[in-house]
Order: C-alpha cells, then structure tokens, then sequence
C-alpha cells in the first residue's frame, strides 16, 4: 500500500523554550512543518535542544513563546487534560529507556496506552506484538526480554491507539548495532506500510540518514533544513 504525504501534520511557529528566569534558551524562535506521512530525523549534538523540541512536539511541553498545530490544531494554550487526550490519540512515544512497568508482562504494556483511555482489547494488543515479532513473548516481564525485545514492546505500546503521529527519542541508543538496524527497519515499516508519520531524534548521522529528511539543530537552533 501506498501512502502519499499530502498535508502538514505538525507545524512549530517561531518556538522558544526558555528555562531559569531566562537565563537559558532551550530553543530559539524555530520554526518547523512536518508532513502527514513522512520520515523525519531530528539531528544534534547533546544539548543542541533536539529532545527539548520532540517533547513540544508531542505535547509533553509547552513553549515559552510560539505556536504548535497539530493537525492544524493550536494546542499551546490547551489545558493539561486536553493534551493528555491528544497524546492518548495522536501520539505514540518511544524512548531510549524503553519506561516499560517491570512488573507487568509485555501483553499488559502494551496495554496501557489503551486502558488510559477507557479501552481495552486484548487480541489488538497480541496483533501488536506480532506485528514487532514478539507474538511468543507476550507473557513474559521485562526482565524477562532483551533490551532489543523491550525496545520492540515499547514500540508495539507506542502503536495502542492507533496514533498517526509516532516520536522517537534516540530509539536505538541502548542497543548494539545489529539489533538497532532492527528496530530503525522496523520504524521505517511502519511508515511504509502502516502511513506513520514517523521523527526520529537523534545524534547519530547514519540512523539520520535513513530518514526521508533530516533537520540539524544546534544550540536551540534549526542550522540546516532538508525538504
């Protein structure tokens, strides 16, 4: 299947994020569009403000200044619960840290992202699993899984509410090499055949270069833009 990247699904307008009375500039006016469909990579050094701005984008943060659409949407000013809800549905998170509850099996993390919002449907959530190929797996804890597999579970707890919009915060940097070409494959999937609309955030130049676009960033600035 096919999926042709049409309209903007993230739009930033001039955001800045100012921490410590002004004394720090996380971000400095940027200014972004983001397109439904598409694979983008969010490149910088530590501390250029790259997770600063994927944490904005998802609606875990607020600017200082500045708008974000989402889906032509401003939700700068929404109210807490009215973000939660956008996370719940839009959103799909995943991170470098994996944050899976360690005393549930893979089957009921996978799970939560549903039961947050009234819902749950167990067969959906094995789909998932099997989908990210740890179908067999799903009865086990996190202890239990490589970090490979937890990594997969967090992707698949990412994909519960069927969110178009998936956020990846350095995905693969608690994973050797092999199994964080993986996981990159298995994002790139998604948004091939499954019309994610996938950013990547990231440090590392080869992971940046799988994506269709790259934006570099740098000290709270976007220096380079491609597309």
């Amino acid at each position: 299947m096919l999926f042709i990247m049409t309209k903007t699904i993230i739009e930033c307008k001039n955001i800045w994020k100012i921490y410590k009375e002004g004394r720090v500039q996380a971000l400095c006016g940027v200014s972004l569009k983001i397109r439904k469909g598409e694979t983008l990579a969010i490149l910088g050094p530590s501390g250029s403000g790259k997770s600063t701005l994927m944490h904005i984008l998802g609606c875990l943060d607020r600017p200082s200044k500045g708008k974000v659409l989402i889906k032509g949407r401003d939700v700068s000013k929404l109210s807490d619960d009215e973000l939660a809800k956008i996370r719940a549905k839009t959103i799909g998170f995943v991170f470098q840290f994996f944050y899976l509850v360690p005393y549930l099996t893979a089957l009921e993390n996978v799970m939560l992202p549903m039961i947050f919002v009234g819902e749950k449907n167990t067969e959906k959530c094995k789909e998932l699993l099997k989908i990210v190929g740890l179908e067999k797996r799903a009865n086990h804890l996190p202890m239990q899984l490589s970090g490979g597999e937890r990594q997969r579970v967090a992707i698949a707890r990412a994909l519960a509410n069927n969110p178009e919009i998936i956020l990846a915060d350095e995905p693969t940097g608690n994973l050797d090499s092999k199994t964080g070409e993986e996981i990159i494959k298995l994002l790139l999937d998604l948004n091939k055949k499954h019309g994610k609309t996938v950013v990547v955030v990231t440090h590392d130049s080869q992971l940046a270069k799988r994506m269709k676009r790259i934006i570099h960033i740098k000290d709270g600035k976007i220096i380079k833009a491609g597309g």
